[in-house]
């Protein structure tokens, strides 16, 4: 923060996004999310039960696309048909890896070309 070295001290000026952050973001995540009392909310509830669900979190344009993107990817992978839609090893490829453990949290990093141009989060 503020040159102080205890981040866990509760300065709201570090919680709060400028005009131009909200331009920004507005143009991916639904505008609701971006409310002072809306990003209040969402950190009070994570501080209490460590995880969060944000219901129709991208705007509607960003919905579309994702939701048009899933559904390639789910027929790609055969999800309904051959694959059940909770086997660990959907979406997993050389790009993709799962994390978490299956019976609880389950998600996939982004590992692509973390070798090869040295901008990704893999530690190879």
């Amino acid at each position: 923060g503020n040159g102080n070295d205890n981040d866990n001290d509760n300065d709201t000026d570090t919680m709060e996004l400028t005009q131009e952050d909200k331009d920004f973001l507005a143009q991916y995540i639904n505008k609701t999310y971006l409310r002072p009392e809306s990003i209040q909310e969402i950190c009070t509830h994570f501080e209490e039960d460590s995880s969060v669900q944000l219901r129709h979190f991208f705007n509607q344009d960003w919905e579309k696309k994702v939701s048009n993107l899933l559904q390639v990817e789910d027929e790609a992978c055969h999800i309904g048909r051959d694959t059940p839609s909770l086997d660990y090893t959907v979406g997993v490829s050389k790009d993709w890896i799962p994390v978490g453990p299956a019976h609880k949290q389950r998600f996939l990093e982004y590992v692509g070309n973390s070798e090869k141009d040295g901008t990704g989060t893999g530690t190879g």
